[in-house]
């Protein structure tokens, strides 16, 4: 019997909710932060798929390399290859 995955690719949704609610708020001139289980989160359900898969044009970007001193919100969206600055 094949195991139920169906928690695994709701995951990938659930953190998308997170990145685009930022991009949005940056669209509007807003400031947003994603709360610290949602980063958890996000990188217990991703960080098990291959970078190949990962950093695709599908997926995220190439990380963003930051100075030191960055939230963890700045840290968590470089890591998705978007640049929070």
């Amino acid at each position: 019997m094949a195991s139920d995955r169906s928690g695994t690719r709701l995951s990938f949704p659930a953190v998308d909710l997170f990145v685009h609610g930022w991009n949005l708020a940056r669209c509007i001139g807003r400031n947003a932060e994603i709360p610290g289980d949602a980063i958890e989160f996000a990188h217990r359900a991703l960080d098990p798929i291959p970078a190949e898969q990962m950093r695709s044009s599908r997926i995220f970007g190439a990380q963003i390399e930051l100075p030191a001193g960055c939230t963890d919100t700045q840290r968590f969206l470089a890591w998705t290859g978007r640049d929070p600055r």
